[in-house]
Parts: C-alpha cells; sequence; structure tokens
C-alpha cells in the first residue's frame, strides 16, 4: 500500500514586476515535515520542494541544537546557488517525515546543509527525497503530493 502526502501551492506575484504593469508568478510547493530528534520528533515545519536544489538545506533555527545529526563532513563549507549568492553550513545526514492533514510518510534519511543562520528558508531538495519518492505536481488543478 502506499503513502500519498499531500502538498501545497503557495502563489504570489513579484511586486516589481507587478508595479511595471507585469503579472508574474512566484509559485512554491510546500512540503510539512517534521526533523527527529534526540528526544523523539521535532514540530511541523514547512519546507519549500526546490527541485534544482541538489541537497536539502536546513536553517540553523531547525537543527541547532535539538536535531539528531550524522555529520558526514566535519569542516564548514559554501553551498552555492541559493539565491543570488551562497550560504556556509555542514553537511549532515538528518532524519525526516513528511505530513499533511491526513497521514505521514515514513521516516526518511538524507543529506542536507545544515546552515550556520537563518538567511535561507528549509529547501527540501532532490537527492534521497525526489529520488526515493514519486512526485505529482498539477497546478491547474491545485493537486501536488509525494508517493512512497
Amino acid at each position: 500500500m502506499s503513502t500519498k502526502i499531500s502538498l501545497e501551492y503557495e502563489t504570489k506575484f513579484d511586486a516589481e514586476f507587478l508595479a511595471a504593469g507585469v503579472s508574474v508568478h512566484l509559485i512554491r510547493l510546500l512540503a510539512s515535515v517534521q526533523v527527529k530528534t534526540k528526544h523523539g520528533w521535532s514540530q511541523r515545519y514547512k519546507g519549500i520542494l526546490d527541485t534544482g536544489n541538489l541537497i536539502s538545506a536546513i536553517p540553523h533555527f531547525i537543527w541547532w541544537p535539538k536535531a539528531q545529526v550524522r555529520w558526514l563532513l566535519q569542516r564548514k563549507s559554501r553551498l552555492y546557488g541559493i539565491g543570488a549568492g551562497s550560504v556556509w553550513g555542514k553537511l549532515a545526514e538528518v532524519t525526516m517525515t513528511f505530513s499533511d492533514l491526513k497521514d505521514i510518510s515514513p521516516p526518511i534519511k538524507l543529506k542536507a546543509f545544515l546552515l550556520d543562520d537563518d538567511s535561507t528558508p528549509l529547501l527540501i531538495g532532490f537527492e534521497d527525497v525526489l529520488t526515493a519518492t514519486n512526485l505529482f505536481c498539477d497546478y491547474r488543478s491545485q493537486k501536488a503530493y509525494l508517493e512512497w
């Protein structure tokens, strides 16, 4: 039996283009996730499902010091391609679950870049999530989900 976790769309308009009379949608696909901690599971956080990001990026306030992590690299490094610049952090393995109003996914171990600060929102990257699930995405009908 498969598990389907509904995702939500967040649609806004780019204010700068709108002021110039051009309507440009800013569309994000959001997922609710929980991170495994030393004492159970964290509260739910909304993350952006970012198909253009290789790995997930978790802001400092979510993972520190609560998350149960396995460090993959001991040194800090830079992750490029976030917005117009880069962010600092360390590569680790974390465990997450995805949920909606009706269901919760099996836990997923994933590689994530644990950020030194909160300058970037929670980004759920391709590796270990979209390589392990099926993504259904139909903006016109406002339906989207991950399936295990």
